[in-house]
């Protein structure tokens, strides 16, 4: 049975019977009846397939596939470039490599802590901010977000523009490069 208790009432008419759901009647119970979702038709602009929890056989990632993205974010020109930045201020290769290793591990469990929420409920960020600041200064978050990953755009296309002006530099040397 259902969460709320069913109503059956018999038709004298009609031989099937009608099933109503009844109101809870206890507290507990109204309070789950109020933070019920609602399905789409009646939710209209505010629920979609792209905001609703993922279903659990949509669900392919497991803890591998988070690892291994986690990797392949952080090997990459810009992670490179941290730990030559960091052997530029004069430590060992060695300890450089452990200084962004446990900077890696660091912000790692930060954004584990952080995405918790979103990993165990398959939860988008724009549902998790409505949860925090409601559902119109949600989309300020949102469009914060966007702003921040243009900008990270903009500085990982400069740093692959360093990249193939030095192997430029060192295939055809200094003749073709314009000042």
């Amino acid at each position: 049975m259902d969460k709320t208790q069913q109503i059956y009432i018999q038709d004298e008419d009609r031989a099937a019977g009608i099933v109503f759901d009844a109101p809870p009647t206890s507290m507990w119970g109204r309070v789950l009846q109020k933070i019920e979702l609602k399905s789409e038709v009646e939710n209209g602009r505010r629920s979609n397939p792209d905001l609703d929890p993922v279903p659990p056989e949509g669900r392919h990632w497991h803890a591998r596939h988070y690892g291994l993205f986690w990797i392949s974010d952080n090997v990459s020109v810009s992670g490179f470039r941290t730990a030559s930045s960091i052997m530029d201020v004069g430590l060992s290769w060695r300890m450089s490599l452990l200084c962004v290793a446990l900077a890696n591990l660091l912000a790692g469990i930060i954004i584990t802590l952080n995405g918790i929420v979103g990993a165990d409920y398959h939860i988008p960020f724009s549902i998790q901010s409505r949860a925090s600041y409601g559902y119109y200064l949600s989309y300020l978050m949102i469009l914060m977000r966007c702003i921040v990953g243009i900008f990270w755009y903009g500085i990982q296309t400069y740093t692959g523009a360093e990249c193939v002006r030095e192997l430029a530099l060192r295939y055809f040397g200094s003749d073709i490069m314009v000042n």
